[in-house]
């Protein structure tokens, strides 16, 4: 699974919200590809990506909008924090 995600240019990924977060299944994909040393390493100034610079496209569905008072989803995206992690 990793070695397809480093060797992909870019990744498509279908994200349905459930329970005001993503599916577990998605969870332990994730937690299959941000890897110390092959997708990130960590710098006095924080992570910094190894992976490349990958096109990421997440699909999320979800029931209705929940914002918050500064106009923001009240959910953090998920996807958006781990890219940061390999570099988007």
């Amino acid at each position: 699974m990793l070695d397809e995600f480093l060797a992909a240019d870019t990744v498509v990924l279908g994200v349905p919200m459930y329970n005001f977060t993503v599916p577990t299944q998605l969870r332990a994909w994730i937690d299959r590809i941000i890897v110390p040393g092959k997708t990130f390493v960590w710098t006095a100034n924080g992570p910094q990506e190894l992976a490349g610079n990958k096109r990421v496209i997440a699909a999320v569905a979800r029931g209705r909008l929940l914002w918050n008072g500064d106009g923001r989803l009240l959910r953090r995206n998920v996807c958006e924090d781990c890219a940061r992690f390999y570099g988007h």
